[in-house]
């Protein structure tokens, strides 16, 4: 998705912008069936669905011929996972929320959302649709993109005094495994709503090396429009 989501993912993990789930589950299966059976993602939909809505953990099972290896300990609280066929999201579910409410996957629509008081963001084929999250409105005309506003102090984005947008979209090689990468600009609109007094900065190779653009605000928004002429990854309201 680009190179300009990966510091977004890092500054939003770092500074734990999302909140941690409530709502814990865990896996204990007894040592035959833990060690010797192929367990995954695509054959285990219990534990799918449980990463998507709350905290899974995996309890390790005792194992004679691992004597190093301690039982675990499941946690006071949790949800045993025993059926790895059974959901934890209703049989015609299209997508799941965490139990926080910040994190939504669409799987039907193909698109992935957060919505925190420090990080906002859509991702994946948000092309020709509006996201409307807490402070920030995404309307991308690009097909399959990514786009994230968080705040870079400690405050949530409509009172930041600093605001880094990150643009992402695909990137393919000039040729199989050669250098230049191609980057497909990102297009459309961003509405932001923050405080008053701050200017609209284009990063290009540091931030050090920085260029003014103009920028709207109205009734406590900023308007920016995304112009594939931008050339860069990144925006820096403040």
């Amino acid at each position: 998705m680009g190179e300009g989501a990966l510091p977004a993912a890092a500054l939003m993990y770092r500074q734990g912008h999302v909140q941690e789930a409530s709502t814990l589950y865990a896996f204990a299966a007894p040592t035959d069936r833990f060690f010797n059976e192929s367990i995954s993602p695509a054959n285990a939909v219990a534990l799918r669905t449980a990463a998507e809505k709350g905290k899974l953990v995996i309890a390790l099972p005792q194992a004679e011929a691992l004597p190093w290896l301690q039982k675990s300990v499941i946690p006071p609280g949790a949800t045993v996972i025993t059926d790895l066929k059974q959901s934890v999201l209703g049989s015609d579910a299209v997508e799941a929320v965490s139990d926080t409410g910040e994190l939504r996957r669409n799987w039907d629509q193909g698109v992935y959302t957060i919505n925190s008081p420090r990080t906002q963001a859509a991702l994946g084929w948000i092309g020709g649709k509006v996201f409307r999250l807490s402070d920030v409105d995404i309307e991308a005309t690009t097909r399959n993109a990514t786009v994230t506003v968080q705040s870079l102090d400690q405050n949530p984005i409509n009172k930041a005094g600093v605001i880094l947008i990150s643009l992402g979209a695909r990137s393919i090689p000039s040729s199989p495994n050669q250098l230049p990468f191609y980057s497909e600009p990102v297009a459309g609109k961003l509405a932001i709503r923050a405080r008053n007094g701050l200017k609209l900065y284009k990063i290009k190779k540091s931030a050090k090396d920085s260029q003014e653009i103009p920028v709207t605000y109205k009734e406590g928004r900023y308007y920016i429009q995304l112009q594939q002429t931008l050339g860069t990854y990144w925006l820096v309201l403040k």
